[in-house]
């Protein structure tokens, strides 16, 4: 779903390796264009759209009130 232009992404940090990989990372980001979760500015920034935020802080609470520790060591 990107326009093919460099993709930025501000404050970004993740545990998951295989997002080292420019082509790994692209495919992460169009899936979540296309569902909505994510958008890509003008400027090639990333960011979450409003249901991304939503279903971010709903994820977010349901880890704490599980007490879902794991969540939280994949996340950090």
């Amino acid at each position: 779903m990107s326009n093919g232009s460099k993709i930025l992404a501000l404050d970004f940090e993740s545990k998951i390796e295989d997002l080292s990989a420019p082509i790994a990372l692209q495919q992460r980001i169009d899936e979540q264009v296309s569902r909505k979760l994510m958008k890509i500015s003008d400027q090639g920034l990333v960011e979450n759209t409003s249901m991304g935020k939503l279903i971010l802080w709903s994820a977010n609470n349901l880890a704490s009130a599980f007490e879902l520790r794991g969540w939280y060591k994949n996340t950090a």
